[in-house]
């Protein structure tokens, strides 16, 4: 029988353990007490407590143990079963491995030396894998929403295989609203979202639902595109859900910067080395915010900062009681967007905080 969420056996059992070793009362269900630490041994295990060269704080690791809880504990019954626990295991065995600093990640890549064979031929692939995948399964493909990525395997020989994609450290939604953080000057928002591109030497087992040969690429030109996507984690490390754009017709004021719009930059830049491609179109997920001019707005003017405050506080109380339903995970930006038609938004980009006045259609998630 095969294992829930594309576990292996080994997996399951490994899970079962460390629920039991965190139900404290043994009394089968993780209470949010005992939820945290389980929470703080995985990104120990992971190698995520650290991010640039510091150790998360215990608040930060407690806000992301409430945002799992939520999100993991589908009959709302306040706390979390066995089979809810494997959704996250699941969940963190793929996603939270990954969300190493950026900042070390080439160093890491270096060491483990992901190479290629110079003198072979590799196919190009785009791969798909419907959104939120551990937590809602493949409902979403239903709705043409997907996360993207990237192999290469060796013509000659089906083992020398890579897979590369584009990951939120934290959390995908950690672009669209901050943290509260209190400092000693006052509180303040604190920004979770940061992200990295990876390489790996072996596909992920039972994730990938599409699979498209779009061109070819020599060993010695993908060994110069691994170097180029080390230098992007130096560069580029941060996730923005949405772009920004007067019309579905206009160039946008600010591009968004998630998974699909990696692959997009990985081709062009596999393109210039030398890889050729097939004439096909290829579908990818668009998310749109529709505004007039974006304002540029200073964030330590008391004032402004205190509207910045009041629409953030806004907006996660909305987010915080959307529906579990997985279509309407996807529709909570159009409906929060909405609310804020009259008054404008605030949005975080590159370090920036901007206002928009929205114009029509406000929001849009398309897959063309």
């Amino acid at each position: 029988m095969q294992a829930p969420h594309g576990l292996s056996e080994q997996e399951v059992a490994d899970a079962k353990a460390m629920f039991q070793k965190y139900d404290a009362n043994g009394d089968g269900v993780l209470s949010r007490e005992e939820f945290l630490p389980v929470v703080e041994a995985l990104l120990e295990k992971n190698g995520s407590l650290e991010r640039r060269g510091h150790k998360l704080s215990p608040a930060v690791v407690e806000r992301m143990a409430s945002i799992h809880f939520d999100e993991i504990d589908a009959d709302k019954s306040g706390t979390i079963d066995i089979k809810e626990f494997l959704v996250l295991y699941a969940g963190m065995r793929r996603d939270v491995k990954q969300k190493i600093d950026q900042d070390n990640v080439a160093e890491l890549q270096q060491t483990q030396v992901i190479r290629a064979t110079d003198d072979a031929t590799y196919e190009i692939h785009y791969l798909e894998a419907p959104l939120f995948k551990a937590k809602f399964g493949d409902a979403l493909a239903a709705a043409n929403a997907y996360h993207g990525g990237i192999s290469l395997i060796n013509k000659a020989d089906a083992s020398d295989v890579f897979e590369l994609e584009f990951t939120a450290d934290i959390s995908v939604f950690g672009s669209l609203a901050p943290q509260v953080e209190v400092t000693a000057t006052g509180p303040e928002l604190v920004w979770q979202n940061q992200a990295s591109a990876h390489i790996k030497k072996e596909l992920t087992p039972n994730y990938w639902t599409k699979d498209a040969v779009v061109g070819s690429v020599t060993g010695a030109v993908a060994n110069k595109y691994f170097d180029w996507v080390r230098q992007y984690n130096k560069d580029n490390g941060y996730y923005a859900l949405w772009q920004l754009l007067a019309s579905p017709s206009d160039a946008p004021f600010y591009s968004s910067h998630n998974c699909v719009d990696w692959v997009d930059q990985s081709f062009n830049t596999l393109k210039s080395l030398g890889a050729t491609f097939d004439p096909v179109v290829r579908q990818r997920n668009y998310i749109s915010l529709f505004t007039n001019e974006p304002t540029l707005v200073d964030y330590n003017d008391p004032a402004t900062k205190a509207k910045i405050f009041e629409y953030f506080g806004t907006l996660k109380a909305a987010m915080a009681a959307r529906p579990e339903d997985p279509v309407s995970a996807l529709k909570f930006a159009e409906v929060l967007q909405q609310k804020f038609a009259q008054t404008g938004v605030y949005v975080y980009m590159r370090d920036k905080y901007y206002h928009l006045d929205l114009v029509a259609p406000l929001f849009h998630f398309g897959y063309m």
